[in-house]
């Protein structure tokens, strides 16, 4: 989960209206869209057909109805995330539009690349509730053996970057941009390293 820049305005400075709908080619579910990057933003994940995203109410609907058509309160998740898992269990978990999960949320996976962490900064009830959500999300088999392949891949250009590798630096550039999968865990990696956070510390703000 990473911070998600949400447009609020059309390019004529018109408030966009969550009440024109969301459905599958409207100009507003294009939006989601691209402000998700066109992943889940629990997960992380993008799925091969980006109209198997689902709209989710951050705060649901059951909790409060009258978030039911505040932009401020859609974005974009995998149908697992957010009907199988998220449904309406959890009502305070962070708002990434507003807060930025990495500054509250450590993301790892263990040695050997099985197992995942999650780990809070705080006791803030929103971070923990955060952190019960993705513990739920990432216990899933088919999904950490993605994130395994992906970050399998990605530590294999650690080496070469650090030792000034221009090929290497740009891979790593666009990987731990905010719209690339798996995101928040690629970017702890950078952090991880000295060497790499100076480099990329600019893709890192």
């Amino acid at each position: 989960m990473v911070k998600i820049n949400k447009t609020h305005s059309w390019a004529d400075g018109t408030y966009i209206d969550a009440h024109e709908g969301w459905g599958i080619g409207t100009r507003n579910r294009k939006l989601l869209e691209s402000d998700c990057s066109e992943k889940c933003y629990i997960c992380e994940h993008k799925p091969k057909n980006v109209n198997n995203l689902t709209v989710d109410h951050i705060v649901s609907i059951d909790s409060d109805p009258r978030l039911e058509y505040v932009w401020e309160n859609l974005l974009l998740a995998c149908r697992r995330c957010n009907h199988d898992v998220k449904g309406n269990k959890y009502n305070s978990i962070i708002n990434p539009c507003e807060t930025d999960p990495e500054e509250k949320i450590n993301f790892g996976i263990s040695y050997d690349m099985r197992d995942v962490s999650i780990s809070p900064r705080s006791n803030d009830k929103g971070i923990l509730e955060t952190k019960q959500l993705l513990d739920e999300v990432y216990s899933d088999r088919m999904l950490t053996r993605k994130l395994a392949a992906e970050l399998n891949r990605f530590y294999k250009y650690v080496p070469n970057a650090i030792l000034g590798d221009e090929w290497a630096i740009e891979y790593i550039h666009e990987s731990i941009h905010r719209f690339s999968i798996f995101a928040a865990f690629k970017r702890k990696i950078v952090r991880d390293y000295p060497e790499l956070s100076i480099i990329f510390g600019n893709t890192l703000a």
